[in-house]
């Protein structure tokens, strides 16, 4: 028998002790689609590469992280990691996982939501309207303790307890 060897990214440019910007900024006049394309071409070249589903997720990870730090939307980064599932499976099939397990271990989640921020501030006078929608967004994958965390920076001093109880029971 043989033993397969086992091939990992190395990236040089994290071994420097000064950050590195090289992914766009989404804050700035850069189109959105291309800057979601530049996400599935690293996604093709870490998936063309590792021959290790921990080490793509962990790939996915740095990269999904550093993008969410940049202006990217976590919803957007599911979406656009699960077209590159499905126009790539040829190339991640030797991972034998399912998209969504895929997007649970690989992506990175914001330190708080941005979208959960702008509808709270929608609903501003009557939170009990969000329980609905965040409920929805925490089946997708949302992360919960970063939900909360959001709703409390959109209702800074406001007493939110009822509603986070209301979505811990669900």
């Amino acid at each position: 028998m043989f033993d397969e060897k086992v091939c990992t990214i190395y990236d040089k440019r994290n071994d420097f002790s000064f950050p590195i910007v090289n992914y766009p900024f989404l804050d700035g006049d850069v189109p959105l689609s291309p800057s979601y394309g530049v996400y599935i071409s690293q996604l093709v070249r870490f998936a063309r590469v590792c021959n290790n589903v921990l080490d793509f997720n962990e790939r996915n990870l740095c990269i999904t992280e550093k993008l969410l730090h940049q202006g990217f939307r976590y919803h957007k980064l599911v979406k656009t990691f699960t077209k590159f599932y499905h126009r790539y499976k040829d190339i991640i099939r030797k991972y034998s996982s399912t998209c969504r397990l895929l997007i649970r271990s690989g992506i990175s989640h914001p330190i708080f939501y941005g979208n959960i921020l702008y509808k709270a501030q929608r609903c501003q006078y009557s939170p009990q309207k969000l329980t609905k929608p965040l409920n929805r967004l925490i089946k997708k994958g949302y992360n919960y303790d970063t939900v909360v965390k959001s709703l409390k920076i959109a209702y800074f001093g406001v007493n939110i307890e009822s509603l986070i109880r209301s979505l811990h029971r669900n």
